[in-house]
């Protein structure tokens, strides 16, 4: 039996979009949480039970641990001009795919996390469960094929 790949989240795991929820528990996926918050570790675990999550639920404090540990990196609304934050996580994100998940990041931002960890595969998502869809923009096809061999499990269309 093949190990489930971790993914680390990060960012502001209270708001989480719900259909960035519901996808994620139809993954076979280690979710890894970074958040030292136990209020919202209940509150996140009570959703994703709630949503009968295939994969493993964890969490830690540590940005750094978190990403060591994660196959693939989930920088939920990220903050394009906190390198302070990029810089903990360069290092252990080296090779590996790093989601970007925001409507509100622009190409120009996209840019600047691509400067900030230039040795990771960064690609921006877009989740959409009204559209029964996931948006991928990335200029590199491999990434992008991988990135929709990971979400195609979830039955959801992928672009």
């Amino acid at each position: 039996m093949m190990t489930p790949k971790t993914m680390a989240i990060l960012g502001d795991t209270g708001k989480f979009s719900p259909a960035m929820l519901e996808i994620l528990a139809r993954l076979d996926l280690r979710l890894l949480f970074v958040s030292e918050d136990e209020a919202l570790k209940k509150e996140l675990k009570k959703e994703l039970r709630d949503l009968k999550t295939i994969g493993e639920i964890d969490f830690t404090g540590c940005e750094r641990e978190g990403c060591w540990e994660a196959d693939i990196i989930v920088l939920y609304k990220p903050d394009a001009n906190r390198s302070s934050h990029m810089e903990r996580i360069k290092e252990v994100a080296t090779q590996k795919i790093v989601l970007v998940i925001s409507d509100e990041i622009g190409p120009q931002e996209i840019g600047g996390l691509k400067k900030l960890l230039p040795n990771s595969m960064v690609v921006q998502v877009a989740f959409s469960t009204q559209q029964k869809n996931i948006k991928v923009c990335s200029e590199d096809i491999k990434v992008k094929a991988e990135v929709k061999r990971l979400f195609e499990p979830s039955g959801i269309q992928i672009n």
